[in-house]
C-alpha cells in the first residue's frame, strides 16, 4: 500500500512540475524582453532612416544613438509619456529610455524594441501603459 501512495505522489509531483512548466512557457511567449518588429531585405542604413522617421513622426525623440558592433545601431527613445512616468514613479526610471535596434542580419535587416510591457511587470511600475502601447 506504501508503494501504490509513493508512486502517486510522485506521479502528482509530476504532474505539478509540467503544469507550472507550462504555464512559464505561456507567461514567456507574452512577455519577452524584446519584440522583433520587422525583417526585411534591403539597405540597413534606409531602413535605419525611415525608422528614425517613424519614431519622431509617432512623438518619440531620439535621445541616442550606438553601434555596439559593425551593422548594428541601437536607438535610445523616450517621449513625453515616458519622461513624466519617470518622474511620477521610482521604477518608472527604467522606462524612461527604450531602446530600437536596426540589425544586419545576414541578407535581412530586422527592426527591434524593448517590450515595455515586460519592462513594466519586470520592474513593478504601477501606471498604466495603455497610451503609448
Amino acid at each position: 500500500m506504501e508503494r501504490r501512495v509513493s508512486r502517486v505522489s510522485f506521479f502528482a509531483w509530476i504532474l505539478i512540475v509540467v503544469a507550472v512548466g507550462l504555464g512559464e512557457v505561456h507567461a514567456a511567449d507574452k512577455l519577452a524582453p524584446f519584440v522583433l518588429g520587422s525583417e526585411a531585405a534591403g539597405d540597413r542604413q534606409k531602413i535605419l532612416e525611415e525608422t528614425t522617421a517613424a519614431l519622431k513622426g509617432q512623438g518619440f525623440t531620439i535621445a541616442g544613438r550606438y553601434s555596439p558592433y559593425q551593422g548594428t545601431d541601437i536607438l535610445v527613445v523616450t517621449n513625453d509619456f515616458l519622461r513624466k512616468l519617470a518622474s511620477e514613479e521610482e521604477s518608472g526610471l527604467y522606462l524612461a529610455g527604450a531602446r530600437v535596434s536596426v540589425t544586419q542580419v545576414g541578407e535581412k535587416t530586422q527592426v527591434a524594441y524593448n517590450n515595455l510591457e515586460y519592462l513594466q511587470n519586470a520592474y513593478r511600475v504601477k501606471k498604466s501603459l495603455t497610451p503609448i502601447i
